[in-house]
Order: C-alpha cells, then structure tokens, then sequence
C-alpha cells in the first residue's frame, strides 16, 4: 500500500514544527500505534511534556482526503505530535498491518484430528495399493483444490482435475465420500481425504470455521468444554476482576462484562451452549474471528490470581484449571 500522502500532509506543517515532530519521531518519542484497517483509522500514543501521552487520531489514513487531531492544546495548524504519528505509521505500517492481523484473527482451538479419517484410508490401503500411488501424485501436482465448504456441518467439495469428490461427516466414524468418478476408492477419494487432513491446520480453515459461527449462530466458539476444562462461573470473580473489567452478569454458565480497550469499551459475554463455550461482543468490529475486546477478555480471565482458584476450591468446586487454552 502506497502511504506516501502521509509525508506530504506531515509537511503541511510549519517548517520548524516539521522538523520537532521530525525529531519526536526519530527519538522514539511514540509509546503506542495501533491501526484498524476495516475503519482505516490509525491511534498513535505520543510521550509529550504532559505526564500522559498525547492522543493522535488519524481517520481515513489510506487516503489523502485524511483527517487528524490531537489532544494536545495546540491550535495553529498540525502539531508536532501529529507530524511524529504520520511519519511512523508510513515507516511502520506493515507491522501495524501485521499486528491488526494477529489481533483480529487469531488460531481458534483445534478441535479438529485426523483418527477417524486416517482410519478410513487405512481400512481400504491393502486393497488399492495402486490408488494411493495415484493420490500421491496428485497431491504431489497439487491438483487437489477444495471448492466449497461448511465446517459446522463437515461437509466440503473437492475439484480434482475433471472430477469432483464430496465428503460429510469427515469428524465422525460414518465419513460420507463420493466422486463423480463413480470407482470404489478412487485415487482421488485418496487424495481429498489427505488433502483435508492438511486443511485442519492451515489458519484459513480456522477463519472460515469463525465466520460460519458468526454468521449462523452470532457467536464464536471458543472450544469445547471437555478439551478446554472450563471452570463454572462464580460469585467470588467479581473480587478479582483488574480494574478496566466491569462485571455486569455472573451466573454459572454465563458471565457478562464490560470491557475498556484501547479508546473503547464494549460488552463482552461468555456462555455454555451445549457442549461448547462461545462468545460474542457488542462491538460493530467486521471481523471473522474473536475481537480485541473478546480477546482481552480472556486474557484477563486467564490472569486472575492464583488465590481465586484456591477459594473456588475451598468452596467444593471441583478442581479447576484455566478457564481457556
């Protein structure tokens, strides 16, 4: 992304408050950047002669029609703060991007495995020793290219050269494939299935996993209560929440809060349904994975003091872990 509109609005500045913010930038005078690309906003922290940082506020930082303030008192024009914030958000923005990648789509927990599907190509290897040969190959081509697929249903379409291969039920015993081959176990059954096996671990399958929860069920899973050992929701929480944590609703499987992160506080809950522990946010933030503020939540949770664990024990809790991997 082409960000040199920066630098020339920097120098709508007066020259010598150019060359102050110039100085600000050079001395690492920034305590603080974050970027949200789906608001094309920029927040940069700037140290100043106050105690706190001055807050710069660029809006539109993508585009040369962009706006900018600062909390600063000064009132002719840019600011040295502001010329500081430019200039690192064109030097640094790929890790600002980076960072706003991290943030917004994070790994959700793998509960996906292989068993069932490795049993599956197990069970039929001593008939079709040829097939697998074949299925290699193709891998090998990288001809297997997956064309449609609905995680919370377990059913995803292969393209395999001119065939076309199905699979549903690929995380139970009773796996469903088809091939418009019409074979018993075809080379490119072979081919699919190990190609979905790989699916599993790349961060796109996790994304589209999110974004069919999000769409269907307006919430994010966080995983399953067996894999995650979650510990049940109590009274004594509201004693060790930190401070940026503004408890609303406690009950035993459900938990409300208010959440201060960055500039914005929003409503964040956490709840048992059925087997898994989901999520959602009050925040308008177009992502297909957990948000900051989902994140920040559990990262709180996952900090409390290690004497809240030993009173909910005291209180004939079940021994309990962390509330998520």
């Amino acid at each position: 992304m082409n960000l040199d509109h920066l630098t020339d609005f920097a120098h709508l500045a007066e020259p010598h408050i150019y060359e102050r913010g110039k100085m600000y930038f050079y001395n690492n005078m920034i305590s603080y950047a974050e970027i949200e690309l789906h608001e094309k906003t920029a927040y940069i922290e700037v140290k100043g002669s106050d105690i706190k940082p001055y807050i710069v506020e660029i809006k539109q930082f993508t585009s040369p029609s962009l706006s900018i303030t600062c909390t600063c008192p000064y009132d002719k024009g840019l600011c040295k703060h502001q010329v500081a914030a430019l200039l690192y958000i064109k030097k640094n923005f790929k890790q600002l991007e980076k960072e706003y990648k991290q943030r917004y789509y994070p790994q959700l927990p793998m509960n996906e495995n292989n068993k069932f599907i490795d049993s599956y190509l197990e069970k039929f290897k001593p008939f079709y020793p040829k097939n697998y040969e074949k299925a290699d190959e193709l891998l090998y081509e990288n001809s297997v290219k997956y064309t449609w697929i609905n995680p919370l249903i377990q059913k995803i379409k292969f393209s395999i050269k001119e065939h076309k291969v199905e699979i549903k039920n690929y995380l139970t015993p009773k796996i469903d494939i088809t091939c418009t081959c019409m074979k018993d176990f075809c080379e490119h059954k072979i081919a699919a299935l190990e190609r979905l096996k790989k699916l599993f671990n790349e961060n796109n399958y996790q994304k589209i996993k999110a974004h069919y929860l999000r769409a269907k069920n307006e919430f994010i899973m966080l995983g399953l209560i067996d894999e995650i050992q979650l510990m049940r929701f109590h009274k004594f929480i509201p004693n060790y929440l930190p401070k940026y944590f503004d408890l609303i609703t406690i009950k035993q499987k459900y938990i409300k809060l208010r959440v201060n992160v960055r500039y914005k506080s929003q409503i964040v809950e956490f709840r048992i349904k059925g087997d898994y522990v989901v999520s959602t946010c009050s925040c308008n933030d177009d992502v297909s994975s957990l948000c900051k503020h989902q994140i920040a939540a559990i990262n709180l949770l996952n900090n409390l003091r290690p004497s809240f664990f030993q009173e909910l024990i005291s209180n004939n809790i079940q021994e309990l872990k962390q509330l998520f991997i």
